[in-house]
């Protein structure tokens, strides 16, 4: 093991390394594994490895390439970032995306796994020589990306002329790459996967203010939020949906019961006892009041 006097995990090198390899030893991922980053919470501030990501949930803390089992998220490998001048990279010619991919796949090479990525991984270099090693590269390629075929890059042209649900695909060499539009085009890289000659698929949608119901326990209709919310319970339990509710008894007048003011009002219970007691007037204010005596009183 290298160490060098500028890492910034000296300490706990031995430690992260012998972590690893436990977790390696205890568990085999299946087929298909991912490969991300992770953010795991610190509050230091002086290390000069404390990364800050936006849209994660932990924004501020110290990134970790990971490699994760697709089914149990079982960690199988990992390592920290330390920062773009301080990560030392065995091939700087293929950049930091690469190196992060073969340096997590490299005991799971020559064995048939399908590694997962997201746009931020999938280059054209690191496909290929995943492929070379029996592993397969199935991720999302960005249009910059060295991994988007030419014939794709027209994707203004693409949006213009198609609609949601219409995907494209081409084949190059080993690689097949599927273009889709949903709400944006994405685009797919993959050598185990075959192209189709169905250009369009079936969407489903779901509204905001809307509930499609195809079926519920085999009542067929279309729903608002309030409507469908009120049906599901009554559904469950057997009672009929069609059936009118008996609407509910008005209270009675002579009846001292609590109702609800849109505004609110100082309990009269509350300030009576208080100046009985001689004691300083609590500004206890409620929506409730009684609808006989209409006076504010808190429950």
């Amino acid at each position: 093991m290298k160490m060098f006097l500028y890492d910034k995990l000296t300490r706990v090198r031995r430690l992260l390394e012998q972590v690893e390899s436990i977790s390696q030893s205890l568990f085999q991922p299946y087929e298909s594994v991912s490969v991300d980053e992770r953010m795991v919470a610190s509050k230091h501030q002086y290390s000069g490895i404390r990364q800050f990501i936006r849209d994660k949930p932990i924004p501020f803390g110290l990134k970790l390439w990971v490699l994760a089992d697709s089914i149990t998220g079982y960690t199988y490998a990992f390592f920290v970032y330390l920062g773009k001048k301080r990560t030392e990279l065995n091939n700087r010619t293929k950049g930091l995306s690469y190196n992060v991919g073969m340096e997590l796949s490299k005991k799971l090479v020559n064995q048939g796994y399908r590694i997962y990525t997201d746009s931020f991984y999938t280059t054209q270099h690191l496909a290929t020589d995943l492929l070379q090693k029996k592993t397969y590269l199935i991720g999302a390629v960005k249009r910059t990306s060295s991994a988007m075929p030419q014939c794709l890059k027209d994707i203004e042209l693409f949006e213009k002329v198609s609609s949601r649900g219409d995907f494209r695909w081409h084949r190059e060499g080993d690689f097949v790459y599927v273009q889709w539009r949903d709400c944006k085009t994405v685009t797919i890289i993959s050598p185990i996967h075959k192209g189709s000659s169905i250009g369009q698929c079936q969407l489903t949608e779901f509204m905001k203010d809307k509930v499609n119901v195809s079926s519920v326990h085999g009542v067929s209709a279309s729903f608002g939020q309030l409507e469908y919310r009120e049906s599901l319970p009554m559904s469950l339990m057997g009672l009929d949906l069609n059936r009118q509710l008996a609407p509910s008894p008005k209270p009675s007048v002579d009846q001292c019961l609590p109702m609800i003011s849109e505004n609110r009002r100082d309990c009269i219970c509350c300030n009576g006892e208080a100046s009985m007691l001689g004691q300083k007037v609590p500004s206890t204010k409620t929506h409730y009041y009684c609808s006989k005596c209409e006076v504010p009183l808190c429950l």
